[in-house]
């Protein structure tokens, strides 16, 4: 499922920057409009958006099962799906009320213990994160003009900036197989931490019009939340799930 949830991201990365390369050059020379008008300019606007947040390697956990599992910290990268409902507020700000649900799971055993039949000890390891905001977005240029009391027809492109806040949640589990290193006896578990904090976040981005009601959408963003761990993790150190992070899309307008 994960490896097809990859495949699923970079085909749409793939397939939205070919056609940023077609749009780009044209629209920022002033060569060609999106094709068809609007009476009015859009009122709201959907976007569903798919990208990945980074893992940091210097968090206490992940330091702690990448070095004892077969596994890397950039293993912890997380695709993710966003969600985003804005409201027009004028002709360059809107505010936005955004869902971002993100995670990976990864299968590992361990680096130097087998068990007595001479067999990997196995397990998984998930880290899921969900975020819910509100985001303050300022486009830089005009995102369209009016031709006429009837009449509006969008920009090609519009570059914004913004900043906005939220909840976190984060999910980090294992389930397999273990080594207790006290008695050397190798048991099965599924252990689970779940926590929340608070997120902050600035970000950085671009609209391409394609049509008067549609067009594609990327978002560059650095964000700062904490969680604690707890459950079979509270002796770790809080979760940092802050970092960068990229996505890109379709934009719906209405």
């Amino acid at each position: 499922m994960l490896k097809q949830v990859r495949h699923y991201i970079r085909g749409t990365v793939a397939i939205t920057s070919l056609a940023l390369v077609g749009v780009i050059p044209n629209e920022i020379s002033g060569q060609q409009r999106p094709s068809g008008f609007r009476f009015d300019a859009p009122k709201v606007h959907f976007s569903i958006q798919v990208g990945a947040d980074q893992t940091k390697a210097a968090n206490e956990i992940v330091q702690f099962v990448s070095n004892r599992l077969t596994l890397d910290p950039t293993d912890l990268h997380q695709p993710k799906i966003a969600l985003e409902f804005g409201v027009r507020m004028s002709e360059r700000t809107d505010i936005d009320f955004e869902m971002v649900f993100a995670g990976v799971s990864m299968p590992s055993e361990f680096r130097d213990w087998v068990d007595n039949e001479d067999l990997p000890i196995e397990q998984t390891t998930d880290l899921f994160k969900s975020t819910y905001g509100i985001n303050l977005k300022r486009y830089l240029r005009d995102r369209g003009e009016r031709l006429s009391q009837f009449a509006w027809i969008p920009n090609g492109w519009a570059p914004f900036i913004g900043a906005g806040g939220g909840l976190a949640v984060l999910k980090f589990g294992q389930v397999g197989d273990f080594v207790d290193f006290e008695t050397l006896d190798v048991f099965g578990a599924d252990m689970k931490s779940r926590g929340h904090g608070a997120i902050g976040k600035v970000f950085a981005g671009m609209d391409f019009y394609l049509g008067a009601g549609w067009g594609l959408t990327t978002t560059w963003q650095y964000t700062w939340v904490t969680s604690p761990m707890n459950g079979d993790f509270q002796q770790f150190q809080p979760f940092d799930l802050g970092g960068l992070g990229g996505q890109l899309g379709v934009r719906l307008l209405f």
